[in-house]
C-alpha cells in the first residue's frame, strides 16, 4: 500500500476515475433477495418459489455475463430516474 501511495500515485497525471458503488451494491442486494427467497421457498416446500427466484437470478446472472448487461444497476438507475 505504501508503494502504491508514495510512488505510483503520484506519477498517475489525473486522478483515478472510479465507478459509482451505489448500483452495483443495489444489484448485489437484489440478487441476494433473490437467494433468499428461494431458500424460503426451498425450506417450506413451496416449489414454485424455490423456481421463480432462482430462474429470476440466473436470468440476471446470465445477462451479466453474456452481454454484460446489470439487470440490478439499470433498475437502480431507473428507480434513480423516477425519483
Amino acid at each position: 500500500m505504501r508503494i502504491i501511495r508514495n510512488v505510483v500515485k503520484p506519477r498517475l497525471k489525473s486522478a483515478v476515475v472510479t465507478e459509482d458503488v451505489r448500483p452495483p451494491q443495489f444489484a448485489q442486494s437484489v440478487g441476494l433477495l433473490f437467494a433468499l427467497s428461494a431458500i424460503i421457498g426451498s425450506l417450506t416446500g413451496i416449489s414454485a418459489i424455490f423456481v421463480i427466484a432462482v430462474s429470476f437470478a440466473l436470468a440476471a446472472a446470465f445477462l451479466n455475463a453474456a452481454f454484460d448487461y446489470c439487470l440490478g444497476c439499470e433498475v437502480y438507475l431507473l428507480i434513480l430516474r423516477l425519483r
